[in-house]
């Protein structure tokens, strides 16, 4: 699929984005040839940098990058910008009168992430014999969406989970939340951590 002027090339859960490559997490900017699953892959790269130690590590297991090409861990920041008023307001009327709030933000399209989700969808069941009027926002969507939908039905819980689709900016959604929940079973560097973390808002993650 083509990326601005990036190719994509994705594989089992491997993905190679060649001119900026992304593989799981990694970014490269090179001579060289990459070899994915038995298919071999022309870029330009001068060199790969990584947002965290655990997608570095990972991608030099799965991917054979030439030795000679210098690769650096490079820690992302994050700066919210301000929600939309309408999207501020859509958000209000989803969570007025109900709470505790609850928010969860991603795309709906990386298997071991929608599988963190459906694990909190569950204990949601637990949440709401103690809050019955708690609330899950739900920001971003993605080809998984209808599936993510069935387990939340499947669990009775939709009546108390809210899909806000994508959003322009995840700070109304935070806003309104009394905690974020960022269940996974795969992260390469949990990006919506860092932007509650950037609100004060207490988070639950998985532990990886």
């Amino acid at each position: 699929t083509g990326t601005d002027s990036a190719l994509t090339v994705t594989a089992n859960t491997d993905t190679v984005a060649l001119a900026n490559v992304a593989v799981n997490g990694a970014i490269a900017v090179t001579g060289s040839t990459i070899t994915l699953n038995g298919t071999a892959y022309t870029s330009t790269t001068d060199a790969i940098t990584f947002v965290s130690k655990s997608s570095a590590d990972e991608a030099r297991r799965t991917v054979p990058f030439p030795p000679r090409v210098p690769t650096r861990v490079i820690y992302p920041g994050v700066a919210l910008s301000p929600s939309p008023a309408t999207e501020r307001d859509r958000i209000d009327r989803v969570v007025r009168g109900r709470g505790p709030v609850l928010s969860y933000i991603g795309p709906l399209a990386w298997e071991p992430k929608v599988a963190g989700l459906k694990v909190l969808l569950a204990t949601m069941r637990i949440v709401l014999k103690r809050w019955p009027d708690a609330v899950l926002l739900v920001a971003g969507t993605g080809p998984l969406e209808d599936e993510v939908r069935r387990t939340a039905e499947g669990f009775g819980v939709q009546r108390n989970v809210a899909f806000l689709g994508p959003v322009k900016s995840p700070e109304a959604c935070l806003r309104r939340a009394q905690v974020h929940v960022h269940v996974t079973l795969k992260e390469t560097l949990g990006l919506a951590i860092l932007e509650a973390m950037s609100e004060g808002i207490p988070v639950v993650a998985s532990d990886l």
